[in-house]
């Protein structure tokens, strides 16, 4: 967040939202600085450089695709969108692109390790358990919001484009919240401020079994001290007022479905959001609101 402050941004959570969709790129901000947007809101800085006409940055990531993917492109622009769209796993990437699921594999596979624009993930207690996550900000932004969008896009339908931006935008910023907090956590903890030394930081999903229903539990973050036997487990919300003890109470829950080392670990809980109606004070409980991460 640097960048920003040397930009003239104060408040944190228009910080936050700008580097939600930049990522820590240095071009993006040099680009910010010379044509003069300084300590502007997020929605503009989305429209002057990437949506309007002639926008500076318009071709930026057609440009970046082009060059990593030649002429091979549509499967992977379908994978990249799907994924964008929060079709995580393989059958949904594969239904939503119309293939069987080994037709894609290779492409995922190339994805990940040769393009780096994709990450697998996988919880650390079912490694055979895959979701798939957009690895570029600025990539995610645009299947999310321009590529559906390219008949407006190419006609510089701005104020359609940016409509669906300003209307849509919490949503799609609640995921990147998540990784902005992993960011932060890992900060903290190379600067040795956590209570628990983390050597694992990611985040965890599996099922259980109510009635013969079985339900998805997805938690936001889970760091791990292995060798202490460590556990952290984060929650992170976009919203403001959270009720702190209500949140700590949910995660709570699912924290009993995470089987690592269930009957020996020590277990710690981390809250995030914009900000908490009432704190609470516990044991190995840390909260973070939005001021706290300036």
């Amino acid at each position: 967040l640097e960048a920003l402050h040397l930009l003239q941004y104060k408040e944190i959570e228009e910080m936050l939202k700008i580097y939600g969709i930049l990522g820590g790129f240095p071009k993006y901000y040099a680009t910010m600085e010379q044509f003069d947007l300084w300590n502007k809101k997020y929605f503009e800085i989305i429209e002057y450089l990437f949506i309007q006409e002639n926008a500076p940055l318009e071709a930026e990531v057609t440009s970046i695709l082009k060059q990593e993917f030649g002429k091979r492109s549509s499967l992977y622009y379908s994978i990249l969108h799907s994924i964008a769209m929060g079709k995580t796993k393989l059958h949904e990437i594969a239904s939503s692109v119309h293939l069987k699921e080994s037709s894609i594999t290779r492409h995922l596979v190339e994805l990940e390790s040769t393009f780096s624009l994709i990450k697998a993930l996988r919880p650390i207690d079912n490694q055979k358990n895959t979701r798939y996550a957009l690895a570029h900000p600025l990539i995610h932004f645009w299947f999310a919001f321009v590529y559906d969008q390219f008949s407006h896009y190419s006609l510089q339908d701005t104020p359609r484009i940016m409509a669906g931006v300003k209307s849509q935008f919490n949503a799609f910023f609640g995921k990147r919240f998540e990784d902005i907090c992993a960011e932060f956590l890992i900060e903290l903890n190379g600067k040795g401020k956590l209570p628990l030394q983390l050597d694992y930081l990611s985040n965890w999903w599996g099922s259980a079994r109510d009635n013969n229903e079985r339900t998805e539990i997805e938690i936001d973050l889970l760091g791990l001290n292995n060798q202490q036997k460590q556990i952290l487990f984060v929650e992170c919300k976009w919203s403001d007022d959270v009720n702190a003890a209500q949140i700590l109470g949910e995660l709570k829950k699912k924290s009993q479905y995470v089987q690592w080392h269930k009957k020996e670990r020590e277990e710690y809980f981390c809250l995030f959001a914009k900000s908490f109606s009432k704190k609470i004070t516990e044991p190995r409980v840390i909260l973070f609101e939005l001021k706290d991460m300036q």
